[in-house]
């Protein structure tokens, strides 16, 4: 085998790991640093999270619901907003009611023992292609209750894994 057909070889195989690199970021997985303490004790300021992309391709296109609960990152509305870590409270069609520090959805409390108290009162019906997220650390969270819902399309994944630092190592809840 003649050097140049080695090189070759080589430069063969580095671009089609950089491209299957680019593929995982872009379609499945990307790392976030989370600057915020909005989402304390979950995922806190200073964590960087993992964060699963391929569940909101599905969505978008309607072969996977929302899910309430999960941990989500997505767009702010301006570039220059950047990235937001909140939970998904409410879902399309649902009816929220937050009052006297309770959260209601379509006129069940949710039981919340990841979240402090919530602040404020609001009555909002989510609309389609929407959710409506809040923060758990809600005192100091800006989320729905102040930028209303948030579209479907500007969410960029799940969060699944606290990756750093190693101390807090493991799985989003």
């Amino acid at each position: 085998m003649t050097i140049q057909r080695r090189i070759a070889e080589i430069a063969l195989a580095g671009a089609v790991a950089v491209m299957i690199a680019v593929c995982i970021r872009m379609f499945l997985f990307q790392p976030f640093p989370v600057a915020s303490r909005s989402m304390e004790n979950s995922v806190c300021a200073g964590d960087e999270i993992l964060v699963f992309k391929g569940a909101y391709h599905l969505t978008r296109f309607g072969l996977r619901p929302v899910t309430r609960g999960e941990i989500v990152v997505f767009e702010g509305k301006r570039a220059e907003d950047g990235y937001f870590v909140k939970r998904i409270i409410g879902i399309p069609g649902d009816h929220i009611v937050i009052r006297d520090g309770t959260v209601t959805v379509n006129s069940i409390v949710l039981r919340e023992p990841y979240a402090s108290a919530t602040t404020g009162t609001l009555t909002l019906d989510i609309p389609a292609d929407h959710v409506f997220v809040l923060g758990d650390n809600r005192a100091v969270s800006e989320d729905s209750r102040s930028y209303g819902p948030v579209n479907i399309t500007r969410i960029v994944g799940t969060a699944v894994l606290i990756y750093k630092p190693l101390s807090r190592f493991g799985t989003v809840q």
